[in-house]
């Protein structure tokens, strides 16, 4: 009886074939086929793809800064900028519906120097958001509305308008 359990508990070559993880079969170097477990009649494929497209438009944060001894002072002088940067921009052809706010900004501005900290002044920044349609514009975009009174940007990021057919 003991020699009948110790054959019985014994898995012939064939069995041992069977348990064995099947390798991979590569059909080019970007593409295997593996089948995961040993049942019959299942494929199961695993692959990575990369679509390239080109950018065709570009969106850009410009910033209006203005400091001056009284707030109304600095909010005036910074309507008057943002006024003429937005000009910069519809004579680059950027429609007005590419330009949102994207944030206003009035804080105190000090001189930590001195003890205690006296009060120099405000600071107004507005900051356009801008989505140019004509990327190879940007650059007079960007250069126009510094021109005309923007004191930086930030997010300059180029993308694609339609990328349902990639």
């Amino acid at each position: 009886l003991l020699c009948m359990a110790v054959l019985g508990g014994c898995k012939s070559e064939e069995q041992i074939a069977e348990t064995v993880r099947p390798q991979p079969t590569v059909i080019s170097p970007d593409v295997n086929i593996t089948q995961e477990t040993p049942q019959r009649d299942t494929l199961t494929v695993s692959g990575t793809g990369e679509v390239k497209l080109a950018p065709d438009m570009a969106t850009v944060s410009i910033v209006i800064n203005t400091t001056e001894e009284q707030a109304e002072d600095a909010q005036r002088k910074n309507a008057e900028l943002t006024e003429a940067v937005l000009a910069s921009l519809r004579a680059n052809g950027v429609q007005d519906g590419a330009i949102q706010t994207e944030d206003i900004h009035l804080s105190e501005e000090y001189d930590y120097e001195k003890s205690p900290a006296k009060l120099m002044g405000y600071s107004m920044r507005n900051t356009l958001s801008v989505t140019v349609r004509d990327i190879a514009t940007i650059g007079s975009v960007i250069t126009d509305a510094i021109n005309a009174g923007a004191t930086g940007t930030y997010n300059l990021a180029f993308t694609v308008s339609d990328s349902s057919g990639a």
